[in-house]
């Protein structure tokens, strides 16, 4: 073989390495980005994964390594604030919610009016919870036994919320253990690592037990 045969066999490994590398670097390009919106993509039903993922989030926003803001003060105020934002989100005004017996189909009461066209004559105004479509039933239809009011929803805000609250109770304790450096309530650099604990346990769909928290709450910080 050739000298510059050898330098095109060499030239055409080289290439091949760099497409594999290029491939490698798209991936975990992917991954960074589905690890990055997974931290900021609110979780409301699972309680014990949302608090991780959350828990998680906290720690990258607040993140910081001098001890400005680190006394128990601090923390005591982070969570009842959070925990403020909860009661009052819990406590605003829900939809009252029916359900047609007959279809099954569950509507939110909007409000109690009046027909322009029967003075006197009250009617519902409600709102179906899959389609969005406005409805107007004269109240007396209404309250006639063919609907049937169902328990009040909390509201996506309240729930969050709830869960911040968690969360932060979750990195006070880490930081009594001396396993966070997360600083509550101050701004700070983000954190540059991403705990990889958090994304091996958020990524699965098992239950996440209580020693899960304790574990991804200390971080690597």
């Amino acid at each position: 073989m050739s000298e510059n045969q050898q330098l095109v066999v060499e030239l055409e490994q080289l290439q091949a390495r760099a497409d594999e590398l290029d491939l490698e670097v798209t991936f975990l390009r992917s991954e960074l980005t589905r690890t990055q919106d997974l931290l900021n993509t609110p979780q409301l039903h699972d309680f014990s994964k949302a608090v991780v993922i959350e828990a998680a989030h906290q720690r990258q926003r607040w993140g910081g390594e001098h001890d400005a803001g680190k006394t128990p003060q601090d923390w005591f105020w982070l969570v009842g604030y959070l925990a403020g934002k909860a009661l009052q989100s819990a406590t605003a005004h829900v939809l009252p919610r029916f359900r047609h017996r007959k279809r099954g189909t569950v509507y939110q009461v909007i409000s109690i009016g009046e027909d322009e066209n029967r003075r006197g004559t009250e009617v519902v105004v409600y709102r179906g919870e899959d389609d969005g479509k406005i409805w107007v039933r004269p109240s007396e239809q209404f309250f006639d036994g063919r609907f049937e009011e169902l328990p009040r929803k909390p509201s996506d805000k309240a729930l969050h919320h709830v869960i911040t609250t968690a969360a932060a109770c979750a990195n006070w304790h880490a930081a009594m253990m001396g396993t966070t450096n997360m600083r509550p309530g101050l701004s700070a650099e983000q954190q540059t690592l991403i705990d990889p604990a958090v994304t091996a346990v958020a990524a699965t769909n098992e239950p996440i037990q209580a020693s899960h928290i304790s574990l991804v709450a200390g971080g690597n910080g």
